[in-house]
């Protein structure tokens, strides 16, 4: 099987498997790409499941469209890392990325398309558990975030 058939394959079972029992999207169609972006329900914010290599990753990009506001949004949230980190079984990575107008904060696992179905699913399983837990953590710190950048006069296109 081609890997992006493989690809497709995994991010429909996600994708309907947080729909379906999780109420955490709408989305149904997927690409044959190593990732998925999940809207946050806030423009400029995306949850991300994807794969790298021989990892697999959960994250959060910011995206804004415009690089200093990307920058000063991630700055914003940074500063609260020492209250966000403990919500996680991992300590987060806080990649703020001043190569490209995207930040990150994630973390990774040992994972590759290419395993066996029961790794697939434990990855998924993985998955799952961490896309709920970015979003029930991050939504508040989001909002927080666009109050402290709304009150300082920064407005995120």
């Amino acid at each position: 099987m081609l890997r992006s058939e493989k690809y497709k394959r995994y991010f429909k079972a996600l994708i309907d498997e947080l729909r379906e029992q999780h109420n955490f999207t709408k989305a149904r169609k997927v690409q044959g790409v190593c990732y998925y972006g999940f809207a946050s329900g806030f423009t400029g914010i995306k949850y991300y499941a994807k794969f790298s290599g021989a990892y697999t990753a959960t994250a959060l990009h910011i995206h804004f469209g415009n690089y200093d506001k990307n920058k000063i949004f991630f700055d914003v949230l940074k500063e609260r890392e020492h209250q966000i980190n403990p919500n996680f079984d991992v300590t987060l990575y806080w990649y703020r990325r001043d190569d490209i107008d995207t930040s990150v904060i994630g973390f990774a696992r040992d994972g590759d398309i290419e395993s066996d179905a029961s790794e697939l699913e434990a990855i998924k399983a993985w998955h799952i558990k961490n896309l709920l837990k970015f979003k029930a953590v991050f939504t508040p710190e989001i909002q927080r975030a666009l109050e402290t950048l709304q009150s300082r006069e920064i407005e995120p296109e």
